[in-house]
């Protein structure tokens, strides 16, 4: 009952709005250059660089994101990629490889991304990390995400059951003659802290926009050998009228967790509810987006 509550409820956050929701297609790296007429490929990267004692120096990609198609409104909810299959033909019983639809993260475990995206406008305004302890997840390990420890955000206030979340307010445009466009890298430093309660952000250090155009056209030969559509460099931004923002939900530790499940859980589920209430950033000052001076 518990799990269909929450699938309703997802659902319902999916199609809300006026624009529903939009699924991030990855490149096929046997076939790299297939894109419709209205998609570019778009190829960048994103990743958390933290420092804490539990950790010490860590860098990790967000496990959700918050990517919005301005001009329509659609909110990206899933990400697929092409994985080679062997499966049993049906009429010959032999078995064929095929290229099949697969879950996968948003970003690479170094933060690089390669994606499709119908032209537009998009914004960026959610990254975060963490886990839900109603579908009763392992907690994921930062370095090593799965696939299936993804998930979308709706809003940039609003962190998963446990983890955090960053309201970096990020845009980039997708268009032009070119087939493929370099975003850039953002870079995220905070400290943080590790515990029983997940992992919370204690201060944003800097966000930082840089071209390491070089380094990404090597890694892109390397990942798609036969990539030959024409590239642009066109970094993405920031929004001075919009904030960087950030927040918290600190998650039940386990012995809660159990308190909670059982018949006399009542009290201990309102204290849990109590601790897993959003919690401001305790930020002096926001920080700023540095950009290069160089490229679009």
């Amino acid at each position: 009952m518990r799990l269909l509550l929450f699938l309703l409820v997802f659902l319902s956050l999916v199609t809300s709005g006026c624009g529903g929701g939009m699924t991030v297609k990855h490149v096929n790296p046997d076939k790299p250059n297939v894109i419709e007429s209205n998609e570019r490929v778009v190829f960048g990267r994103v990743i958390f660089v933290t420092h804490s004692e539990e950790m010490g120096d860590a860098s990790f990609p967000p496990l959700g994101l918050g990517l919005v198609h301005v001009e329509t409104g659609k909110r990206a909810w899933k990400t697929v990629g092409y994985e080679k299959t062997v499966i049993k033909d049906a009429i010959s019983d032999d078995l064929v490889t095929r290229e099949l639809p697969a879950r996968k993260l948003w970003f690479e475990n170094d933060g690089t991304f390669f994606w499709i995206l119908p032209t537009g406008s998009y914004l960026i305004d959610a990254l975060g990390w963490g886990f839900t302890r109603i579908l009763f997840l392992s907690d994921p390990d930062p370095v090593k995400p799965t696939a299936e420890k993804v998930f979308p955000l709706f809003k940039a206030e609003d962190p998963p059951e446990c983890g955090f979340v960053v309201g970096p307010n990020i845009v980039f445009n997708v268009s032009g003659d070119s087939g493929a466009l370099y975003l850039g890298s953002l870079l995220i430093d905070m400290d943080i802290k590790k515990s029983e309660h997940g992992i919370e952000i204690k201060n944003i250090n800097r966000i930082e926009i840089k071209d390491e155009y070089a380094e990404a056209i090597e890694l892109l030969k390397s990942r798609c050998p036969l990539f030959s559509l024409t590239i642009e460099k066109r970094l993405m931004t920031g929004t001075p009228d919009r904030p960087v923002s950030a927040a918290n939900r600190r998650c039940p530790t386990a012995a809660e967790m159990f308190l909670r499940e059982t018949v006399g859980g009542v009290i201990s589920g309102a204290i849990g509810a109590v601790m897993m209430i959003p919690v401001d950033v305790p930020v002096m000052s926001p920080p700023s987006i540095t950009i290069p001076s160089f490229g679009k």
